[in-house]
Protein backbone atom coordinates (compact mmCIF):
# COMPACT_ATOMS: atom_id res chain seq x y z
CA UNK A 1 0.00 0.00 0.00
CA UNK A 2 2.91 2.37 0.80
CA UNK A 3 4.49 1.85 -2.61
CA UNK A 4 1.64 2.58 -4.43
CA UNK A 5 1.43 5.82 -2.55
CA UNK A 6 5.10 6.78 -2.96
CA UNK A 7 4.48 5.88 -6.93
CA UNK A 8 1.14 8.09 -7.20
CA UNK A 9 2.76 10.64 -5.36
CA UNK A 10 6.02 10.40 -7.33
CA UNK A 11 3.59 10.63 -10.93
CA UNK A 12 2.15 13.59 -9.48
CA UNK A 13 5.22 15.54 -8.36
CA UNK A 14 6.58 14.90 -12.02
CA UNK A 15 3.44 15.62 -14.11
CA UNK A 16 2.61 18.48 -12.16
CA UNK A 17 6.47 19.35 -12.49
CA UNK A 18 6.35 19.22 -16.63
CA UNK A 19 3.08 21.28 -16.57
CA UNK A 20 4.74 23.60 -14.66
CA UNK A 21 7.83 23.67 -16.51
CA UNK A 22 6.09 23.30 -20.35
CA UNK A 23 3.04 25.99 -19.41
CA UNK A 24 6.04 28.82 -18.52
CA UNK A 25 8.26 27.73 -21.84
CA UNK A 26 7.22 30.17 -24.83
CA UNK A 27 8.44 29.80 -28.63
CA UNK A 28 11.66 31.17 -29.88
CA UNK A 29 12.02 34.00 -31.46
CA UNK A 30 15.01 34.72 -33.35
CA UNK A 31 17.52 37.09 -32.17
CA UNK A 32 17.74 40.27 -34.35
CA UNK A 33 20.96 42.03 -34.91
CA UNK A 34 19.18 45.21 -33.03
CA UNK A 35 16.28 45.98 -30.87
CA UNK A 36 12.56 46.52 -32.99
CA UNK A 37 12.82 49.76 -31.96
CA UNK A 38 15.85 50.51 -32.73
CA UNK A 39 15.19 49.04 -36.38
CA UNK A 40 12.54 50.96 -37.06
CA UNK A 41 14.48 54.42 -35.68
CA UNK A 42 17.07 53.37 -38.03
CA UNK A 43 14.70 53.08 -41.14
CA UNK A 44 14.13 56.01 -42.46
CA UNK A 45 18.38 56.16 -43.38
CA UNK A 46 17.53 53.40 -45.69
CA UNK A 47 16.10 53.60 -49.59
CA UNK A 48 12.69 53.16 -49.72
CA UNK A 49 10.25 52.64 -52.46
CA UNK A 50 6.36 52.77 -52.46
CA UNK A 51 5.34 49.58 -54.45
CA UNK A 52 7.33 45.90 -54.86
CA UNK A 53 8.40 46.71 -58.30
CA UNK A 54 9.69 50.49 -57.94
CA UNK A 55 11.79 48.66 -54.94
CA UNK A 56 13.08 46.54 -56.98
CA UNK A 57 14.46 48.34 -59.89
CA UNK A 58 15.88 50.10 -57.24
CA UNK A 59 17.43 47.25 -55.58
CA UNK A 60 18.98 46.06 -58.52
CA UNK A 61 20.40 49.48 -59.87
CA UNK A 62 21.55 50.27 -56.42
CA UNK A 63 23.03 47.27 -55.42
CA UNK A 64 21.40 47.57 -51.97
CA UNK A 65 17.84 46.62 -50.24
CA UNK A 66 15.47 48.76 -50.63
CA UNK A 67 12.03 48.63 -48.16
CA UNK A 68 8.75 48.17 -49.50
CA UNK A 69 6.73 51.09 -48.01
CA UNK A 70 3.36 49.65 -49.16
CA UNK A 71 3.69 46.61 -47.21
CA UNK A 72 5.58 48.52 -43.78
CA UNK A 73 3.07 47.67 -40.86
CA UNK A 74 3.56 47.73 -37.27
CA UNK A 75 4.81 44.41 -37.28
CA UNK A 76 7.13 44.12 -40.65
CA UNK A 77 9.07 45.62 -42.47
CA UNK A 78 10.08 44.23 -46.06
CA UNK A 79 13.17 44.43 -48.03
CA UNK A 80 13.32 44.43 -51.74
CA UNK A 81 16.83 42.81 -52.47
CA UNK A 82 19.49 43.34 -55.29
CA UNK A 83 19.07 39.53 -56.67
CA UNK A 84 15.78 39.62 -57.13
CA UNK A 85 14.18 37.89 -53.53
CA UNK A 86 12.18 39.87 -50.72
CA UNK A 87 13.05 40.02 -47.10
CA UNK A 88 10.57 40.80 -44.25
CA UNK A 89 11.44 41.36 -40.92
CA UNK A 90 8.75 40.24 -38.78
CA UNK A 91 8.35 41.32 -35.13
CA UNK A 92 6.37 39.86 -32.22
CA UNK A 93 5.65 43.18 -31.00
CA UNK A 94 4.73 46.16 -32.52
CA UNK A 95 7.40 48.16 -33.61
CA UNK A 96 5.81 51.54 -35.22
CA UNK A 97 2.67 53.10 -35.05
CA UNK A 98 0.89 55.54 -37.63
CA UNK A 99 0.83 59.34 -35.98
CA UNK A 100 -0.30 61.99 -38.16
CA UNK A 101 -0.17 59.62 -41.17
CA UNK A 102 3.41 58.79 -40.93
CA UNK A 103 5.02 56.18 -39.49
CA UNK A 104 6.80 56.47 -36.32
CA UNK A 105 8.43 54.32 -33.62
CA UNK A 106 7.04 53.41 -30.63
CA UNK A 107 7.32 55.95 -27.33
CA UNK A 108 5.82 54.59 -24.32
CA UNK A 109 7.08 57.87 -22.64
CA UNK A 110 3.54 59.06 -21.03
CA UNK A 111 2.45 62.82 -21.82
CA UNK A 112 -0.25 64.61 -21.32
CA UNK A 113 -3.23 64.59 -24.03
CA UNK A 114 -5.35 67.58 -25.05
CA UNK A 115 -8.33 65.98 -22.93
CA UNK A 116 -6.09 66.11 -19.76
CA UNK A 117 -5.65 62.30 -19.36
CA UNK A 118 -2.33 60.71 -19.62
CA UNK A 119 -1.28 58.17 -22.48
CA UNK A 120 2.02 57.50 -24.29
CA UNK A 121 3.25 59.06 -26.36
CA UNK A 122 2.80 56.50 -29.84
CA UNK A 123 1.74 53.40 -28.62
CA UNK A 124 -0.50 50.41 -30.58
CA UNK A 125 -3.48 50.64 -28.74
CA UNK A 126 -6.76 48.48 -29.31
Amino acid sequence: MRTRRRQSALLFTALGSLLAVSLGASPAVPAQPRSGVQAAADEGTTDSAAGANDAQRLAEKTGEAVEVESLRDEYTTTYANPDGTFTANQYVQPVRVQKDGKWTGIDTTLARGKNGLWAPKAALTT
